[in-house]
């Protein structure tokens, strides 16, 4: 087996590896409920598409040994400009603040979770959006143990290839 052929099936199993990790993210988009209909109407007029992916999840906690599960998420998830958001639809009675502690922590806990580039409380009613971002970008967990990986497959290669192969 020459150099060239463990390069090339190093190259080949780094990207079946990154397809693997990039395709679990993708989902089908939900059937939206009667009143999302109409939110996402008033998007699409201002210039935003309903987008696939993951904005709700299911999160499993145990405390003392029991068990519990709820969801967290948004109504829905659209585009703009290449940019995701996800959306939450208000209406006119809503009086929770947006600066609200237990708001701003929740929408902290999205953000950390699906990593939009906002998040957007619509009020069609009202003619209104608001968009919450956040300046800071956690760390992605993606970049770190891929390039770790192909670093250290790279560093293998060279290895073999040194002591075993002599071809370089």
């Amino acid at each position: 087996m020459r150099w060239i052929d463990l390069l090339f099936l190093a190259i080949i199993i780094t990207a079946v590896i990154l397809y693997q990790m990039l395709k679990q993210g993708v989902e089908k988009p939900k059937p939206l409920r009667r009143k999302d209909v109409s939110a996402l109407r008033y998007l699409e007029e201002k210039g935003y598409a309903r987008c696939s992916g993951p904005y709700s999840s299911t999160v499993h906690m145990r405390t003392n040994d029991k068990g519990h599960s709820f969801r967290v998420g948004a109504d829905f998830a659209v585009k703009k400009d290449g940019r995701r958001y996800l959306v939450f639809l208000r209406s006119s009675e809503d009086s929770e603040r947006l600066n609200s502690p237990v708001l701003r922590n929740r929408l902290l806990l999205l953000h950390s979770m699906y990593n939009p580039s906002g998040i957007l409380f619509v009020n069609p009613d009202a003619d209104k959006i608001q968009k919450v971002s956040f300046n800071f970008r956690p760390r992605n967990p993606l970049y770190g143990g891929v390039v770790f990986s192909l670093i250290m497959i790279i560093l293998i290669l060279l290895f073999l290839l040194l002591t075993v192969g002599g071809f370089l």
